[in-house]
């Protein structure tokens, strides 16, 4: 049987892998009325630090087979049972747990989720318990942030305890149930998939797991698990079959990327936005069924350009100032024509840097410009278009050489600043 129930009202949620849990700065959580707990009976542990939030009495009942999850930069936003599970603390509103002390030098380092997650009672596998991203099981205070935001604290050495303000939480988990076998997701596209590209799909009901592009036998069976396949010989039909499923809520996304990208995803999402699609899973639906996830709409010229059409340029990056760059700062580009990958740009005898004679597809490209000494883990102090923004470039057959314009004493500074870009 097949059925097509997808929802499609967008819901935010943080992905992976790369992309799933991060960004910029986020905000600490307003009290949204509740009065002020007692928080000095809250236990530490010497050496320890306590994290603990108050429950706000407007959020939902905390069933007993579910359990507050705390994550963040601190731990890399470490999923499942990895993430901290939560306690309550006696009769209080007060939910805490004892960790290690916090390296908040690390990326994002003090920001901070907290989802609601099945604990070892309720007899899910356990590939369901702990955290999971699922959107609807994170405070409200976290969804009131824009698209890969995440919360913050606040932690000084020697500090005991971390107050991580009040959260409501307005949706209940989903009640344990018996796993689906067999289930299959179906996309139809409405072009025929390019015989050089492969559809995959990530989500929330796979744990966002994704390649890095590292050749680990890891980071295979990732990609194998988003890997879609088709019997269809006009390649607009892809399904994924699912050994085993639970009956929940779910978000996914679909990306279409080169098949020689055997280990990595460029996150070349199908509907171009940082948006997830939810879907739901019915317990009703039983054992071998197929759920028909609609019909999509890409622009393989645009977005997936045929490999085989390629031209080699020279990318110069160009001083806009009068000042060098800060010491021990280094330019390197990141790009879609790059996987998104960090890549250290060459110093030339003329001052300028350069990422010579590079193949890249003829196609419309965007990039940005970073300090590779900070460790290439974020856009800190990058060089980009107005906003914030990836700079946009097209390629011709004719082009020889893109050339990108910035401030270097801005490069690898407090905050991202402008460029420019033009083609030869």
């Amino acid at each position: 049987m097949k059925k097509n129930r997808l929802l499609m009202v967008a819901m935010t949620a943080l992905t992976v892998g790369a992309l799933v849990a991060c960004g910029g700065n986020g905000d600490t959580p307003e009290d949204p009325g509740t009065d002020e707990p007692n928080t000095s009976e809250v236990p530490t542990e010497a050496g320890k630090v306590t994290f603990y939030f108050t429950l706000s009495d407007k959020s939902v009942a905390l069933d007993s087979y579910a359990s507050y999850y705390l994550t963040g930069g601190f731990i890399g936003f470490a999923t499942g049972t990895d993430a901290y599970e939560m306690q309550k603390n006696g009769d209080t509103n007060i939910y805490y747990c004892i960790v290690d002390v916090p390296d908040t030098s690390k990326t994002q380092g003090n920001e901070y989720q907290i989802v609601k997650g099945y604990n070892s009672s309720s007899n899910m596998a356990a590939s369901k318990l702990g955290l999971q991203w699922v959107d609807a099981y994170k405070s409200d205070e976290e969804l009131a942030l824009e698209a890969l935001k995440n919360l913050t604290f606040e932690f000084k050495a020697g500090d005991a305890k971390v107050d991580l303000g009040t959260h409501t939480f307005s949706t209940a988990v989903s009640a344990p149930s018996k796993p689906l076998a067999n289930y299959t997701l179906s996309f139809k596209f409405k072009a025929s998939v390019p015989e050089y590209a492969t559809p995959y799909v990530f989500g929330s009901f796979s744990g966002w797991r994704t390649p890095n592009g590292e050749d680990t036998d890891e980071n295979k069976a990732k990609m194998a698990e988003g890997r879609l396949t088709t019997v269809d010989p006009e390649r607009k039909v892809w399904t994924k079959k699912l050994d085993v499923i639970y009956a929940d809520n779910y978000v996914f996304k679909l990306l279409v990327e080169y098949s020689s990208a055997t280990l990595n995803v460029t996150w070349n999402a199908v509907d171009e936005t940082q948006d997830n699609t939810p879907f739901t899973i019915y317990q009703s639906d039983g054992d071998n069924y197929t759920l028909d996830m609609g019909e999509f709409t890409m622009d393989f010229d645009k977005k997936l350009p045929d490999p085989t059409k390629v031209v080699k340029v020279d990318y110069v990056f160009v001083n806009s100032g009068t000042a060098a760059l800060p010491e021990g700062v280094e330019p390197g580009l990141c790009g879609d024509f790059l996987s998104w990958t960090y890549t250290a740009m060459t110093h030339l005898d003329d001052g300028t840097w350069a990422l010579s004679a590079y193949q890249t597809t003829i196609a419309e490209h965007q990039l940005g410009v970073i300090n590779m000494k900070e460790g290439a883990t974020n856009w800190a102090g990058s060089i980009t278009a107005e906003g914030g923004n990836n700079l946009y470039f097209t390629l011709t057959a004719e082009s020889k050489k893109v050339i990108i314009t910035g401030d270097y004493s801005k490069l690898g500074g407090a905050e991202k600043s402008v460029g420019t870009i033009v083609v030869e």
